[in-house]
């Protein structure tokens, strides 16, 4: 019963994801007006949305002792790892758009 519940539940979620974004996806520049590297970017801020709460659910399940604390530091040491990357694209390509670029100079931002 678990496995049919759970695999309605990623296909809900898969189907969800794919209404959210299939726009980002599928449209070019010109009918959405994101530059391809906007599109990317919007990407990555969900990507590390994902991730932060990901994170912050592995800290709730290792406190409530739902997962071992071996288990939790190598989840968590992996997760880490994953946000430092999608940081670090996104850094990339923030400093690429001069759009953003003069947006965090004027907001006060490196």
């Amino acid at each position: 019963m678990s496995l049919v519940l759970g695999t309605c539940v990623a296909l809900l979620g898969l189907f969800a994801f794919l209404h959210i974004f299939w726009p980002l996806f599928s449209q070019t520049e010109e009918e959405t007006g994101f530059s391809p590297q906007l599109r990317k970017l919007l990407i990555l801020y969900q990507e590390k949305h994902r991730l932060l709460l990901n994170l912050e659910d592995l800290d709730i399940d290792s406190k409530e002792g739902k997962i071992s604390d071996i288990d939790s530091q190598s989840l968590r040491s992996k997760l880490m790892g994953q946000i430092g990357i999608i940081y670090n694209q996104i850094e990339e390509l923030e400093k690429k758009d001069e759009f953003l670029v003069t947006i965090n100079k004027q907001i006060g931002g490196s």
